[in-house]
Formats: structure tokens, C-alpha cells, sequence
């Protein structure tokens, strides 16, 4: 049996579909990475923006024809990714939580579940099973900015800035 690395595989097996299931350690992988990502944006002064983006196989609207279509392409190819997908990203909001109570004041972290963003979308949102088309960018580019800006205006975020340092741009533009 063949293990994969990384987040982006979260599941054992290469071609042997039913040796397919998730995979712990990677969700402790993806924990510790977003832990290390916020780390690193606190002792540089910035803030630190961790969203779990939508995807189609995890989504809960109706999908278009389109997006029906890149559904069952999935289905053909890796029929265990829609039935274990799923669990791995229910799994990984557990996760993400936990590391959402780890992480103390000076970290100036924002974590939002953005899985849901475009659940009330008609339209089609997506390219393929998981990267956006022109208006999912569009709609995902507009709730950043409102995440960002909402970062500003939350008086628990502000007490939780870190002082960016003097030539430190990015962060003084967020702030």
C-alpha cells in the first residue's frame, strides 16, 4: 500500500480504490500547518486569514448541470473521493476548531469556515470539482474583502493586532 503526503491527498491507496480511507495524520498535518502559518504572520506583524474553501464535492446547494457533469466525472475516476472527501473535510473542521482555541491573542488570527460561501449560489460557481469559474472568483474575491474589512471593524480582532514593523506595508494596509 502506497501512502500519499500532504493534505491534498488524505486518503491511502494509489489506484486500489477500496484500500482508500482517510488518512489521520493528515489532518494533523493540516492543524500543524495552520498553526505554523499563523505563527509566522504574528512574529512578522501581519495578520493571519485561514478559510476552508468551498468545494463542490463538500458543498451542500444543488449543483448546476455543469457541475453535475464535473461530479460524475469524479465518480468515474475516483469514486471513493465523494464518499470520503466529505468526511475528511467534516473531520478537518473539527480540527481547525481545536487550533481556533489553541491559538492565544497575539496571533491576530481569523478563521472562518467559508465552505458554505457559495451554497445559496444558482448560478454556476465552479470550473471543476473544486476550483472556481469567473463568477466563483468573483463571489469568493468579494467575501475576502468583506472578511478582511470585517477584521478591521471587530473590536476582539483589534485588540488582538500585533504592531506591524516600521516597513511593513502589507500589514499596515490590512490594519
Amino acid at each position: 500500500m502506497t501512502s500519499r503526503q500532504g493534505m491534498s491527498s488524505p486518503v491511502w491507496g494509489a489506484s486500489d480504490y477500496s484500500s482508500w480511507s482517510i488518512k489521520p495524520e493528515s489532518l494533523d498535518w493540516y492543524a500543524r500547518n495552520t498553526r505554523s502559518m499563523a505563527g509566522l504572520a504574528s512574529a512578522n506583524g501581519a495578520k493571519f486569514i485561514h478559510l476552508r474553501q468551498p468545494e463542490l464535492i463538500c458543498g451542500s446547494r444543488t449543483p448546476t448541470p455543469h457541475e453535475s457533469e464535473q461530479l460524475s466525472r469524479i465518480v468515474e475516476r475516483m469514486p471513493p473521493l465523494v464518499e470520503i472527501g466529505p468526511l475528511w473535510f467534516e473531520q478537518a473542521r473539527t480540527k481547525i476548531a481545536e487550533v481556533r482555541q489553541d491559538l492565544h491573542d497575539g496571533h491576530s488570527v481569523w478563521i472562518e469556515d467559508a465552505s458554505v460561501w457559495l451554497d445559496d449560489e444558482v448560478e454556476s460557481v465552479y470550473f471543476d470539482y473544486v476550483h472556481y469559474n469567473k463568477l466563483g472568483q468573483k463571489l469568493m474575491g468579494e467575501r475576502i474583502a468583506q472578511t478582511i474589512l470585517s477584521m478591521q471593524e471587530e473590536k476582539f480582532i483589534k485588540d488582538r493586532v500585533c504592531q506591524p514593523k516600521e516597513n511593513d506595508h502589507i500589514s499596515a494596509t490590512l490594519r
